[in-house]
């Protein structure tokens, strides 16, 4: 008997909720994908910083490796003459090599930091230009749904994929 109410119960609520609007509103749901990496990946935007973050890679690297050859340099010349100086002398050159490799060891984790940084900076902006072209193209053209490509394990040809447009709309919005 219990579960018999139980079941009109179930029954009239589903009922209920199907003739709602709300059950209506998701027959019209207009959904669509974007492949975000290909998004990433493919935008101008991206090409230029990273080849601005490479420049300054390659700068940092040449400081470090100019250190790294003076370190040397100071080594072996403690090495040949290291016999002939005085204790003195042979103490000022081992703290001028302490004093240079902690240099090198801080260069090295400041560039390391700052390199992790402005990717972070530079991902936090595009992913911010990404979302607010998706949000545009999503009023623009009446989208309730926009899912990463990712995540869609089957769609009906209802569904479409929006990536394309999505790079020319970044593309555009910025030249």
């Amino acid at each position: 008997m219990i579960f018999k109410k139980m079941n009109l119960i179930v029954l009239f609520l589903m009922f209920f909720l199907l003739s709602s609007p709300s059950a209506l509103m998701i027959t019209s749901t207009k959904i669509a994908y974007v492949n975000m990496e290909e998004v990433f990946n493919r935008l101008g935007d991206i090409k230029k910083a990273r080849k601005e973050l490479k420049e300054t890679v390659e700068n940092k690297s040449k400081k470090i490796a100019e250190l790294e050859q003076g370190i040397a340099s100071v080594k072996n010349k403690l090495v040949k003459e290291k016999d002939s100086l005085p204790p003195e002398e042979l103490e000022v050159f081992e703290d001028m090599i302490k004093t240079k490799e902690e240099e090198l060891k801080n260069i090295m984790e400041e560039s390391k930091e700052f390199v992790v940084e402005q990717e972070e900076i530079l991902r936090t902006k595009i992913m911010g230009n990404i979302y607010d072209a998706i949000d545009s193209i999503a009023e623009s053209d009446s989208y309730t749904v926009i899912l990463d490509k990712d995540t869609v394990i089957y769609s009906e040809d209802s569904v479409v994929n929006i990536t394309e447009e999505i790079i020319k709309y970044l593309n555009r919005e910025n030249k």
